[in-house]
C-alpha cells in the first residue's frame, strides 16, 4: 500500500480520526507493513507487546486459553479495526492470542 494510500486509510480509522494530516504522515512514517497467512499466530497471549496492530485487510480472531486448555474467542475483528494496543501501552504481557482467520 503506497504511503499516500495509507494516509487516507489512517483518516478512515476511528482511533486516528481526530488527528490532523500532519499527525498521521507521521504516524505512517514509522509503520511496517506485515502479511500473516490464514492460521498463523500474530502474537500468543504472555508475550511482550511492543507494537499494536491495524488491519487492512483480512479477519484476526482474538483468543485465550482457559486453565483447562480451551480456547475462548474473545472476538473477531476486520478492515480498519485494531489491537494489540493494551499491552503496548500498560507494559505488560499481551492478554490474549491473535490468529488470522484470513491472509492479513
Amino acid at each position: 500500500m503506497s504511503s499516500f494510500n495509507l494516509q487516507e486509510f489512517f483518516t478512515e480509522v476511528s482511533l486516528f480520526s481526530n488527528m490532523d494530516k500532519n499527525e498521521i504522515e507521521q504516524i505512517t512514517k514509522i509503520c511496517v507493513e506485515r502479511s500473516f497467512e490464514k492460521g498463523k499466530t500474530i502474537f500468543y497471549e504472555q508475550d511482550q507487546g511492543t507494537s499494536f496492530y491495524l488491519i487492512l485487510s483480512g479477519q484476526v480472531k482474538i483468543v485465550m486459553m482457559s486453565n483447562d486448555g480451551r480456547e475462548h474467542t474473545l472476538g473477531v475483528l476486520k478492515e480498519k479495526d485494531f489491537f494489540g494496543e493494551v499491552s503496548m501501552l500498560d507494559g505488560q504481557p499481551r492478554s490474549a492470542t491473535a490468529i488470522a482467520l484470513s491472509d492479513v
